[in-house]
């Protein structure tokens, strides 16, 4: 009986180192995966529930290429190993939308990591082709600004973002005071528009899926004072929806 018990501790010994490298391994392969993930694994616990309270389809991960226009996104077109997760998509107000969680790292530096969550939106009419972001976001990217457009008369938006397009009046005329005003309530904002969508996201947040409806909502809204803009009707933007847990 001693000899047996003595055995069984000679085999745990040995077992014991093992076990303990395969635990380490398996850690070492649930962070790697996860950390590659837009929020980790535990966030599309919580989307996928979040878009069936919306009514609307879920996808867990796609190729960020199939998002309309990837190829000549901002978005995309800066940066290295762009991920998707969390695809959800429906209507909102008669409008056509879709929200995504959106990873990736400044080229060659994979320690320099971008996510947030993107709201896509086709609002049946034609927008100049604009990019919207904060200083500090291309900055962190290493982007100049291309033909930035300013605001005198609005200091502290042309503090707040740096505008680019290659169509300076048209993109004027579209970033009514409503607009701007919009703009400087929202620090962090990110827009975007190309062939027909609206990109909007806020600088390193991604989005708790219990407000979801809170970016959708001021996506339509920004929509909204876009279409008076371009027909020529002054609106004032609505206050800030208010800060729900």
């Amino acid at each position: 009986m001693i000899g047996t018990l003595a055995a069984l501790g000679d085999l745990g010994c040995c077992i014991g180192p093992f076990f303990l490298v395969g635990l380490v391994l398996a850690g070492f392969v649930f962070l790697m995966i996860n950390g590659k993930i837009p929020g980790g694994l535990g966030r599309g616990r919580k989307m996928q529930p979040a878009a069936a309270q919306l009514g609307w389809t879920y996808i867990k991960s796609t190729p960020y290429t199939s998002i309309p226009a990837a190829a000549s996104l901002h978005l995309f077109i800066n940066g290295s190993g762009h991920r998707i997760a969390n695809v959800i998509s429906g209507t909102r107000d008669g409008v056509q939308m879709s929200l995504f969680d959106h990873q990736f790292h400044r080229p060659f530096s994979s320690r320099r990591i971008f996510v947030h969550t993107v709201v896509v939106a086709a609002p049946g009419f034609a927008l100049p082709v604009f990019v919207l972001r904060p200083p500090a976001f291309l900055h962190n990217l290493g982007v100049a600004p291309v033909n930035p457009i300013t605001f005198p008369d609005h200091p502290k938006f042309s503090s707040q973002f740096v505008l680019m397009g290659a169509d300076a009046d048209a993109i004027r005329r579209i970033f009514t005071p409503a607009v701007i005003e919009f703009c400087e309530m929202r620090p962090g904002l990110c827009l975007e528009t190309v062939s027909e969508y609206l990109f909007l996201f806020r600088q390193g947040v991604l989005a708790p899926p219990q407000n979801l409806g809170i970016y959708l909502d001021e996506t339509n809204t920004l929509l909204r004072l876009f279409a008076a803009a371009l027909a020529g009707v002054h609106l004032q933007p609505p206050p800030m929806p208010p800060v729900q847990p």
